[in-house]
Parts: C-alpha cells; structure tokens; sequence
C-alpha cells in the first residue's frame, strides 16, 4: 500500500508478525515455518498451551484448527478475542467441518481456511493482517501528530505571550516552564547576557539542578552541561546567541518513541518524529531568544530613564545601588579592587557656607575617572563610586575632591572646604557588601568632622606651625580620634614608626614620606624596613628639610596605606623626640604635602 506520509512503502514487509498457530495436523505444522520464515512463529499442540501464550504475549495472528480437542477449537476463538482483543483468529476447517467454521466467523473470527492449507492461503491471511496494522501505525502517527500540534500551538502562544511580562526574570521563568513542558524535561535553567561582555547570568532555575553556576562564560556553561549531563538548547535570533536553556532529562518533546500497535516503528517514521522535534524546538528557542531581546531593550530602556538625577548631574541612587551591586559582585568574583569616596554635608555647616549638591556634583564629575559613578543619596550626600580603585587611589580621589571644594568657596586659604565631610571605604578591606561599604565611608566622613585640620591648618601654615598648633590643641581637644602627644626618647620613637611603617605595609600599597637626617632616626628605621629593592606598590620619599627655616630638628613619618593613613611628627632636642601621633586622614594628607612643600616638591597631583 502507498503510506499518506509518504516513504513507507517497503514498511509493511519490514515488521515482523506474532503468529500462533495452535494444529495438531502434521503436513499443517510442517507448512507453516515454510511458508512464514520471516515471521514469529508459535505452535501449540493444544488448546490450552496456546491460550496461555495468547495471555501472556497477545500474537498479531492465530491460525486455530476448530477441531482440535473435540470441539473445544471452536470455543477457542471466542476465548482468544476475549483475552487479546487486537488479534487476529483465523479457523481452519475442512468440508466436513464447514458448519463449525462458519460459527468460527461468528464468534469473532478473521476468517476461514480450509484445509489442507496452501502457502498461498497463509501468505494472503498473514498479508492482509500486516496491511491492517500498518495503516493502524499510520492513523495513530497522525493522531499523535494532530495533537502534538495542538499542544505546539498552545507553546507557541505561550511563548508570543513572553512580550507582555514585566521583566526578563519572569520571562526566562516562564521560558522554562514552557520548555519543560514541551520536551518532558525534569527541570531547566535559563541564561542570559549579563553586564560583563562573554558573561550568562542564570535568570530562571524550575526543579533541582545541582551546582549550576550563577554566572559564567559561555565555554564554562557547556562544559558544565557536559558534566552534569545537560542537553544544551541555544537562544539563537539570527546570528546572535543571546543565552541557553538547560535541560535534565528530557524525553521526544512530548512525542512517543513507538507506535501504540506494538510494531516497531520504521525509519521514516522516527525520522519524521526527529524533524518535528527539532522544527519545534528551534521555533521555541526563537521565540525565546526573541522575548529575552526583548526585555533586555526594555530594562536598558527603564534604566537610561532612571538613571539620572532630577536635581543634578549626578546619577540616581537607584541606578547607582544596582550598578555598585554589580561591581562589587565582579570585583569579588575576578580579584578586582572598587572604592566608595562619600561626600556630605556637616551637621554644623555654618549657613553662610551651604553645602549644594548640585554644585558638588559638578565639582566631583569634573575629577572623577571615567569609569567612576558619582550619585546624589539626597540633600546633604554623594556617593562616589570608583570602580578598579584601590586605598591609595581612594585617598588621592578624596584629596582632589576636597581641594576642589574647598577652592570653590569664597575664603580661599582653607585647606579643607566648610561645612563638607568625606570617607572613604574599600573593597574588599572594609567590606563586601555595598551597606557595610557605605556605612564605613560615613562614619569616616562622620569622625573628619573632628579632624584638627579643620582648627590649625590655614593653607599658609608650614611644618613647623603645624607642630606648634598641635602642641596648643592637644591640652583642650578631648576626642579619641585627636592626635596624642608623646614624649619618648629617639630609639623608642624609630621603635614605634617601625610599627606604623609594618601596620601601613600589612594592607599592601603605601605611600611613605620621611623626613632625611644623616644620623640614627626615622629615615634609617625605614629605610633598614623597606630593604635596598623596591617594593611593588611602595612609594617611598626622603625628604631633607635640615635647611628649611624651623626644620632643622623635625623628624617626621607619613604613611597612607590601603586601610587607613598615619603620622608620627615631633621635634628631636638631646635625644628626645617631642610630637604626635595621629591616624587621622586629613591631617596625614596635610602633613605629607607640607614636608613636600617645604622640600620644593610637589607631592600630591
């Protein structure tokens, strides 16, 4: 027969029949295997051996003589209907006999054959059986194939209703579930393009698969499939991969493996079946990787129209959290270093000195990299966020916005402007998450408010009135954070920068700045330290003032490290060092630019 799917014709002579022949005539038994050589063949001697097989394995065909077991052949084609509905009982008879036979085809019976048997007579009955189960297969591949299109049409809308959901999370989850549920699979995790170039984020994760990565490269993903056994579906729009779909044990997208007959199904058939599998999953993954393009223009959209600020040029802190968040995950995962500076305004900034964060705003784009994120908190604060910046970079950046501010306001010999804070924090020694970031950054911003920078600092002021002004301020300022007064001989005073020195080099990069004199003091201690080589991320300076009017005697230490910044500063008369020790930001800043200044060079860009 010619299949409507065209390709089957050798299909029928291809399936091998079931047949049970239950004969006790010797020339029938010897016929038979002759005749049905490239078929199953089962012969019972009696009745009830082949109602047993018929029971336990349903044949395609019997060939029952009716009177066999005194009659008891003929009550076998009912019984054999009644117990294997699908097959198909022919009686043999003889003239005889013919009555019987015609009661045969009453009960049920396929047909009649009259014995003795000819080849021709198997041949036919064992054909036309084949041809009946052949088109059986076809009509119930087309049946399946009208509902998996059925149930593909409902995908597909699902897949066309991805464009109405309010966010690419939502979307990649219903991606899956839509996916799931087409290809059987236990469960499936969706990935997207992420900030980073080459970099999936994990959107969406329906049922339980173990270890799959939050994010990864794209060569890192497949290989995570390969070990976990995934099948891998690309999100393809063109010639653009815009993300995957992974899925654990998926079956024929929902199509079965074999026809409901029992006959195996042939090579077409399976082919068509690949085809309409692979059809429709590419049409799903498109529409997939359509609606993820989709979503990803809308949040870029979403995002430029929040991003920025209504009261300056400063971005929202909306925009600034969420790209922070994302920083600080890249910074921890590829061994990055990010830097917070905070900007704010001073409890008790004097209202003839308003703090403006419009006009700040300005000031900090005008200094800040590019890469930086400046964001406005609210009324009284900036955020400055500094991407690929560790401490040093993070003092320099609060140095310069500090000089900014400061030269924009009217009194031009302030060292520090009024009325404005600044800390810094950094990742990851301060914290790794933006809260603990930006808590540190303002309590540093917070404790500068008691700096003594802000008291005895006036931009004229050279090294030695610095001294002298803590000297005066340190018998009437009671904060903890003040500079402390000592008094020790000089071998104990080398003692103790040593131990600033090593608390500076524990964070890693340090800018170290001493004052040079020829016999035992703090410049021989850093340099025995600091070793003949250089030291990478150590920047070390001997400066010699012995010839600075009122410098002579100073000795002095800065050191600005990663996790903070210290100075040990004093006059040296009969031995005896007398000065201060201070780990306060600004005065150390100050003082490092001081010495510079003093020496003629300039320290601080």
């Amino acid at each position: 027969m010619t299949s409507p799917l065209g390709g089957d014709e050798a299909s029928t002579d291809a399936r091998r029949v079931t047949v049970l022949a239950i004969v006790d005539d010797e020339p029938t038994r010897a016929l038979l295997p002759r005749v049905l050589a490239g078929e199953r063949l089962i012969i019972a001697a009696d009745p009830v051996r082949g109602l047993a097989f018929a029971e336990s394995e349903a044949p395609d065909v019997v060939f029952i003589d009716i009177r066999i077991g005194s009659g008891a052949g003929l009550a076998m084609v009912h019984h054999l209907k009644a117990v294997a509905p699908d097959t198909h009982v022919f009686a043999m008879s003889t003239k005889e006999a013919l009555e019987a036979g015609a009661h045969a085809v009453a009960l049920g019976g396929a047909g009649l054959l009259m014995m003795p048997l000819g080849g021709d007579e198997i041949l036919s009955a064992v054909g036309a059986v084949k041809n009946r189960l052949a088109e059986r297969a076809v009509r119930t591949e087309l049946e399946q194939q009208i509902g998996m299109s059925a149930r593909a049409a409902g995908w597909v809308a699902k897949m066309a209703e991805l464009a109405g959901t309010p966010s690419r999370a939502i979307a990649a989850r219903r991606i899956a579930d839509v996916i799931i549920e087409a290809t059987g699979a236990s469960a499936a995790l969706v990935y997207g393009a992420g900030e980073a170039a080459l970099e999936l984020l994990r959107l969406a994760e329906a049922g339980d698969i173990e270890g799959s990565p939050a994010s990864s490269t794209e060569p890192e993903l497949l290989a995570y499939a390969q070990r976990a056994k995934l099948v891998v579906i690309p999100l393809m729009l063109k010639d653009a991969t815009l993300g995957h779909v992974l899925l654990a044990n998926p079956d024929d997208v929902g199509i079965p493996a074999s026809t409901s007959s029992g006959a195996e199904a042939s090579p077409a058939s399976s082919a068509r079946r690949s085809a309409l599998r692979d059809g429709l999953l590419k049409l799903l993954a498109t529409q997939a990787a359509a609606a993820l393009a989709l979503q990803n223009e809308r949040e870029r959209l979403r995002g430029l129209a929040a991003m920025k600020d209504a009261t300056s040029s400063a971005y929202s802190f909306a925009y600034y959290v969420d790209i922070a968040g994302r920083e600080i995950y890249k910074a921890g995962r590829f061994g990055r270093r990010l830097s917070l500076l905070v900007i704010a305004q001073s409890p008790a900034a004097s209202p003839d000195a308003p703090f403006s964060t419009t006009a700040a705003a300005d000031h900090l784009l005008s200094i800040a990299p590019d890469m930086a994120v400046l964001a406005r908190a609210d009324d009284t604060e900036l955020h400055l966020l500094l991407p690929e910046t560790n401490g040093l970079g993070a003092h320099a950046a609060r140095r310069k916005a500090l000089a900014h501010l400061a030269h924009a306001q009217p009194d031009k010999n302030l060292v520090v402007p009024r009325g404005v804070l600044a800390g810094i924090a950094t990742f990851p020694h301060d914290g790794s998450d933006l809260l603990k970031l930006q808590r540190i950054a303002r309590r540093r911003a917070d404790e500068s408010r008691a700096s003594v920078v802000h008291a005895i600092a006036p931009e004229h002021s050279g090294v030695s009135d610095i001294l002298d002004s803590l000297e005066r301020a340190a018998a009437t300022n009671k904060n903890p954070l003040a500079p402390k007064m000592i008094e020790l001989p000089m071998g104990q005073a080398a003692a103790m920068s040593s131990v600033i020195l090593a608390e500076g080099l524990r964070g890693g990069a340090v800018q170290a700045v001493v004052t040079y004199h020829p016999e035992p003091n703090l410049f021989s201690t850093v340099r025995y330290m600091l070793g003949g080589a250089p030291r990478p991320g150590v920047t070390f300076r001997a400066l010699d003032l012995r010839n600075t009017p009122d410098c002579a005697t100073i000795e002095a230490l800065c050191v600005i490290a990663e996790q903070g910044a210290y100075a040990l500063i004093g006059r040296v008369e009969t031995g005896i060092f007398r000065g201060a020790h201070t780990s306060d930001p600004l005065l150390v800043d100050v003082l490092a630019e001081r010495i510079g200044r003093a020496a003629g060079i300039r320290l601080f860009g």
